[in-house]
């Protein structure tokens, strides 16, 4: 799946562009602009978003549509379908894909800013909340385009992963609620948006009269002026709007709408995860009817008050500094992923495998921690039970050679240092690996026996 998402975004991950002369082209200063510029003048993307932290520049990009399909819709009327067939993107989204990674690789290679890795992210936030990342290393993009390195092992070297950003699902979730109302009856949203049991004294009363009095309005419309979203600890989503609302007074009596035409009104939907996906939990709004029949402010309950410091809520573009060795962790385990998915003595012999490695810092110790977790084929009566037999067994010694020599070589090519290299097993055994036996192990110099040897 790696392979096939990276050869779609093109040439362009590979080698495009000249190395800085004696001065740099993008001044460490002006980064963050350059790359804005470069996307916008000439690549026509104006809406990037894109944030420095320690030796890292992130790009950020909201798209309408990541994929060809609405996966939710597709899952629901083909849930046995093939996920790669699914999983298409978007001619659209490939190409700004291509276009902002060429922006970013112009202004690293040409910059005397000390930026050691580039993360780009790619967010559907009109459908699915699906977001897309790409993680490099600058010196990787200049050893491409010298042809120090090929364009085969340079993809290799590229982090890709894909997850759902719940953030952007909680706004698209609000967005949604709005759009449908005077569009859906209330009954509809209750029954699409809300959790089971419901009634109007838990989710608001002032939000459920106006969702009952859109029946009545004509033309009614919510725009949405501001909206934010942040984690409301532990399991739970806090989505911030303020909506004008505006309908056609002259079709209505006015006395039975709680709220005149053209009014602005805010919410804190609080949203939680059910059986049935994210649903919202609650309502809160900042206003209420009081009894002379004027909207008047709320006080908020105690724990909501924080929700009010706008300007302290995060957004769903959150970047990091890398460190070397989680880039060489999570790369590692992309490798040895592609390079036992689909191989035939492995579905044979194991009933499930995950092979993750982890960085592990310990005390004033830089280290990596191998998390293998497997289920072996066979008779349980004949399956290895000491360590020893685990080491010496033909199937594990056949995945766990080369995923180690695999994370030697790579660990190498980034001069990474560490004092250690933890083994920890399913079933329990946890031990340290000799890392001089563990570099000899890719030579063919050591056993995986060797590498239990103090």
């Amino acid at each position: 799946m790696k392979k096939k998402i990276l050869s779609q975004i093109g040439v362009v991950l590979l080698g495009i562009l000249m190395i800085a002369g004696c001065s740099p082209t993008y001044p460490k200063e002006k980064m963050i602009n350059s790359i804005k510029e470069l996307c916008k003048k000439e690549y026509g993307i104006e809406n990037v978003h894109v944030k420095v932290s320690g030796n890292t520049v992130g790009v950020y990009l909201p798209v309408d549509q990541l994929f060809e399909a609405d996966l939710e819709k597709l899952l629901a009327a083909n849930p046995d379908g093939n996920i790669e067939d699914i999983l298409k993107f978007h001619p659209d989204a490939l190409d700004k894909i291509d276009d902002i990674m060429q922006a970013v690789t112009r202004a690293m290679l040409s910059s005397d800013n000390t930026i050691e890795f580039s993360v780009v992210k790619i967010v559907d936030t009109r459908l699915t909340g699906a977001e897309l990342t790409f993680i490099s290393n600058t010196l990787d993009r200049k050893r491409v385009h010298l042809m120090d390195i090929s364009r085969n092992e340079y993809r290799k070297r590229i982090i890709q992963d894909m997850k759902i950003n719940p953030m952007v699902v909680w706004k698209i979730m609000v967005r949604e609620i709005f759009a449908q109302l005077g569009q859906q009856t209330p009954e509809e949203i209750i029954e699409d948006f809300f959790v089971k049991g419901w009634t109007p004294g838990q989710i608001s009363e002032f939000f459920y009269r106006d969702l009952m009095e859109t029946v009545q309005k004509h033309d009614v419309q919510y725009e949405i002026l501001d909206i934010r979203t942040r984690p409301f600890p532990p399991d739970k989503g806090i989505v911030y709007a303020k909506v004008k609302q505006t309908y056609d007074e002259e079709k209505v009596n006015p006395e039975w709408m709680s709220v005149p035409s053209g009014t602005e009104l805010e919410y804190l939907f609080v949203i939680r995860v059910t059986p049935d996906g994210y649903r919202i939990q609650q309502i809160i709004p900042f206003y209420f009817i009081n009894e002379q029949g004027q909207l008047q402010k709320v006080n908020l309950p105690r724990e909501m008050s924080v929700y009010q410091s706008l300007d302290q809520w995060p957004d769903e573009f959150d970047i990091k500094e890398i460190k070397l060795n989680d880039f060489v962790a999570g790369q590692v385990t992309l490798r040895v992923q592609h390079e036992f998915s689909g191989d035939e003595r492995v579905m044979n012999t194991f009933t499930s495998l995950k092979m993750q490695f982890e960085s592990f810092p310990n005390e004033d110790k830089e280290g990596y921690i191998l998390k293998m977790d497997f289920v072996l084929r066979g008779n349980p009566a004949l399956l290895p039970r000491t360590l020893e037999e685990y080491m010496q067994h033909e199937d594990i010694r056949y995945v766990l050679k080369p995923a180690l020599s695999e994370f030697a070589y790579v660990a190498r090519q980034y001069h990474s240092k560490y004092d250690f290299l933890r083994l920890k097993l399913n079933n329990g055994y946890v031990i340290d690996l000799n890392p001089e036996a563990i570099n000899e192990l890719g030579h063919g110099r050591a056993t995986l026996i060797d590498l239990v040897k103090k």
